[in-house]
């Protein structure tokens, strides 16, 4: 048995000698049948120049490859061609064909005689070399890269009036110059002489898909209040207030806190001296007007179908706003809030009119219906008088500073429905104290003056004759 093994060894080893034996010999053949040719089996691009020369290979190489045609650059669904002729193109047939001569020379004798047979057996390729001229090539290329680089961009939602659509979001794109010039050469030699242009991409901060979930599909409400056209302390903390309001969004589940958004009313923040409630009396304050865009809102979010949190009415009824749906906030006091209880995201966005400022807000399409009942309106209290002297009346004048308004309670029953069934009822007490009247009068009249006996004539009267 160890003999049979140790003859197989000995013949295996006799029989790899040969082929090493017989293979060095055919290269050695080769080597000396070729000279100074190309190779069996090697092409320049799909040129067969295998038995030539150089010089041979170089006038079948230039009458071949002819800088005619163009090179189509793409980048996804964007394609760019660009003339051969307008780059300078040219090939480099005699460098081509001693590419092609080099191969099985170029390198270590086994290394050699391997790509020799790979070449006999399997082929070798060479790819053909091209040129162009560089200055022509980066001015095409810069042509394609103002065509293909572009700023990331956000979506948005676009609002008209009470239609929603979305912008869609842009991608960024750069081309990445030097990547991409450099794989023109490599373009040159080919059929379909596509270039797969390397290009930067990056996505904005705010896709179309971010604002599709957000769900802002429609608009739930409007509700607007009058406002005199006046350029006045009033109106300017009214606009700047409705201003820091626009935009807001309120995610589901989240709570609107008006002071919180508004934040505190100081001159430091913007606002004016205008007047405001204070101990039953109209006074001078800072963020007068407040309460009406407080109201305002608090009417919006009500229609829009939605929970309110916090709410509370002012001290004395106000026959501006709707009856028992008005709304007062205090900075760091009374505040007004509510909830999103929707699966969607609310916008609440401001409008300002010569005459009016309204909201209006919008969300996922709920199928909401807001019904308010006719205001009950009972218990009602007389509201008291009051006169103050003020100087600078004139003595008997009278004037009504504060008109006096009663006090009472209004019932407003508010339901929200949806699809036919009912998803909230409450019932809205609002309760007013009397506003108390004043009557400014002038400073009572002074005395009549004394009346003094007359003087008896002691004058003498001299009449000349």
């Amino acid at each position: 048995m160890r003999n049979m093994n140790a003859k197989l060894v000995k013949l295996s080893l006799i029989v790899l000698a040969a082929i090493i034996l017989t293979t060095t010999a055919l290269m050695i053949v080769l080597t000396i049948m070729y000279g100074e040719k190309i190779y069996p089996g090697v092409k320049i691009e799909s040129l067969a120049v295998s038995g030539m020369t150089v010089d041979e290979a170089e006038k079948r190489v230039a009458r071949t490859f002819k800088p005619r045609g163009k090179i189509n650059l793409v980048f996804k669904d964007k394609e760019n061609s660009i003339n051969l002729e307008d780059i300078g193109a040219q090939v480099k047939a005699r460098r081509s064909a001693k590419k092609a001569l080099a191969v099985g020379r170029s390198e270590g004798i086994f290394a050699n005689l391997g790509q020799r047979y790979l070449a006999w057996r399997r082929g070798y390729r060479v790819k053909v070399a091209w040129v162009s001229n560089a200055k022509k090539t980066r001015a095409e290329l810069k042509k394609v890269a103002a065509d293909i680089n572009q700023p990331a961009r956000d979506a948005k939602l676009l609002i008209d009036q009470k239609n929603v659509s979305i912008a869609a979001h842009q991608e960024g794109r750069k081309l990445n110059f030097n990547k991409s010039l450099g794989k023109f050469s490599e373009a040159f030699g080919r059929k379909s002489r596509d270039i797969k242009l390397v290009v930067k991409t990056w996505r904005p901060e705010k896709t179309t898909k971010d604002i599709k979930d957000l769900r802002i599909e429609k608009q739930l409400a409007e509700f607007s209040t009058s406002l005199s056209p006046s350029r006045n302390g009033r109106r300017l903390n009214i606009e700047l207030a409705m201003n820091k309001i626009d935009g807001t969004q309120i995610g589901p589940g989240e709570t609107f806190s008006f002071n919180r958004i508004v934040g505190h009313r100081t001159s430091t923040a913007g606002f004016r001296t205008a007047p405001v409630i204070e101990g039953g009396r109209l006074v001078p304050g800072i963020g007068g007007g407040i309460c009406q865009v407080a109201t305002t809102l608090y009417n919006a979010a009500m229609i829009s179908g939605v929970p309110i949190l916090d709410r509370s009415v002012h001290s004395f009824f106000i026959s501006s706003y709707p009856t028992g749906r008005d709304a007062t906030v205090v900075d760091g006091q009374i505040d007004f809030s509510f909830r999103n209880d929707t699966d969607g995201t609310l916008l609440i966005k401001m409008f300002i009119l010569s005459n009016a400022v309204g909201f209006k807000i919008y969300g996922p399409d709920t199928g909401r219906e807001n019904i308010f009942s006719d205001p009950s309106v009972y218990n009602y209290t007389s509201f008291s008088s009051k006169t103050e002297t003020d100087t600078s009346l004139p003595p008997g004048a009278r004037v009504v500073a504060q008109s006096g308004v009663s006090g009472r309670t209004v019932t407003v029953i508010r339901k929200v429905m949806a699809n036919g069934k009912r998803l909230m009822s409450e019932k809205i007490v609002s309760r007013y104290t009397p506003r108390q009247e004043i009557i400014k009068v002038g400073p009572a009249a002074p005395p009549p003056p004394e009346e003094t006996s007359p003087t008896p004539n002691t004058t003498t009267t001299v009449v000349n004759e």
